[in-house]
C-alpha cells in the first residue's frame, strides 16, 4: 500500500507546490481535484484536457517529485434538473476521464449525482423517506429516468477509456450508502461502477466499516482517509441528521476529524488489515477536512498516525505455505 494525500487542503497553493508540499510530507501519491464540486485550482479539466504540453506538464509535476497520481476527483452533479449546471458538471467529467486515459489515472472519483423530484423540477430533491407515497414515486423516477441512463452512457465510454468511476458515497448524493451503490452497480451491470472508499460519510449513518469493505470487496478501486466525531451530547437531544454549517462545532451531531481523533489506532489498524484481505494494495488517500486544526497540523498528525498502521510491504510467505498444495 501507499499513503497519500487529496491536495485541495493546499488550494492556496499551485500545483507544483502543492505536489512539493506532499514529497515534502514524506508521502507516496496525489490526488487531484479536476473540477465539479471539488474545485478547479489545480487542474482546470476541459482546459488541460485540449493541451497536449499542460497534460504532459500536470504529470510531470508530481513524477518528478516521486509522487503516483493516484486518482482525480470530479465530484459533481451531472443530472441536476438545471440542464446548464448538469452540463458544466459533465464536461468538466468528461475532460478529466480523457486527461486520465493519457496519463494512466485509472479511477475518478464521482458522485452519482441528485435529480429533481420530477421532469419539471427546479431544484435537486434527496428523497430518503418513504411517506408520503409521493417521494416513493419520485425516487423511482429519479433512478429510472436519470441516474441508470446516465450512467450506463457514461460507464461505457469509460470501458473505453480503461477507466473506472470510484463513487463516494455521501449524504445529499443518490449514492449515499453502500446499499445504494451496489444498487447502481447492479442496474449498469458493469464493473466501471467502482468504489471510492471515504469512511468519514459512513460513520455518522451508523455503517459498520468493516462489514462495508467486506461486502464491496474488488469494488474499492481508491480509499480516502478521514475521521469523523459524533456528538452524542448533542445526537441524544436532536439525533444524528444536522444541517448545521461545519465551523458550527459545538452545536454539531457530528463533525470531521483528524485521523485518530475519532477512531483509535486498533479501528484504523483493522481498517487497513481489512483492505489487504479483500485484495485492496492500492493508496490511502489522506482527506484533511478537519476544521478543528490548521491544515498544516491536521496532515503531519494524519501522516505520522497512519505510518503506524499502514502495511507497506507485500504479506510475506509463511511456514506453512508449502503444506498447503
Amino acid at each position: 500500500m501507499k499513503l497519500g494525500l487529496m491536495s485541495a487542503c493546499f488550494s492556496d497553493k499551485t500545483w507544483e507546490q502543492a505536489c512539493e508540499l506532499t514529497m515534502e510530507a514524506g508521502l507516496q501519491a496525489i490526488e487531484a481535484p479536476t473540477g465539479g464540486l471539488d474545485g478547479s485550482y489545480h487542474c482546470e479539466p476541459v482546459e488541460v484536457a485540449r493541451d497536449e504540453r499542460a497534460i504532459k506538464a500536470f504529470k510531470n509535476a508530481a513524477e518528478k517529485r516521486g509522487l503516483e497520481i493516484s486518482e482525480f476527483s470530479c465530484k459533481g452533479n451531472p443530472v441536476h434538473p438545471n440542464q446548464n449546471i448538469a452540463d458544466e458538471y459533465v464536461a468538466d467529467l468528461e475532460a478529466s476521464m480523457i486527461i486520465a486515459q493519457k496519463i494512466g489515472v485509472k479511477a475518478i472519483s464521482v458522485f452519482a449525482g441528485l435529480p429533481g423530484a420530477g421532469p419539471d423540477a427546479v431544484y435537486p430533491n434527496w428523497i430518503v423517506h418513504p411517506w408520503p407515497f409521493m417521494f416513493t414515486d419520485a425516487l423511482k423516477w429519479q433512478w429510472e429516468a436519470k441516474i441508470i441512463p446516465f450512467w450506463m452512457e457514461m460507464a461505457k465510454k469509460a470501458k473505453k477509456m480503461d477507466v473506472k468511476f470510484a463513487f463516494e458515497m455521501e449524504p445529499g448524493d443518490a449514492v449515499y450508502n453502500p446499499e445504494t451503490l451496489l444498487k447502481l452497480r447492479e442496474a449498469v451491470g458493469m464493473d466501471e461502477i467502482a468504489c471510492n472508499l471515504d469512511p468519514g460519510h459512513l460513520f455518522y449513518q451508523g455503517i459498520d466499516i468493516e462489514t462495508c469493505i467486506r461486502r464491496l470487496g474488488e469494488m474499492i478501486v481508491h480509499v480516502h482517509v478521514k475521521d469523523a466525531v459524533i456528538s452524542k451530547s448533542v445526537v441524544d437531544f436532536t439525533g444524528i441528521i444536522d444541517a448545521k454549517m461545519f465551523n458550527e462545532l459545538k452545536t454539531r451531531a457530528w463533525n470531521y476529524a483528524t485521523v485518530g481523533y475519532g477512531h483509535d489506532m486498533q479501528f484504523w489498524k483493522n481498517f487497513v488489515s481489512t483492505l489487504r484481505i479483500v485484495g485492496y494494495e492500492g493508496v490511502l488517500s489522506i482527506e484533511n477536512e478537519n476544521t478543528n486544526m490548521s491544515a498544516k497540523e491536521g496532515l503531519q498528525k494524519s501522516v505520522d498516525f497512519l505510518k503506524q498502521c499502514m502495511l507497506f510491504d507485500p504479506a510475506g510467505r509463511q511456514w506453512w505455505d508449502e503444506f498447503m498444495h
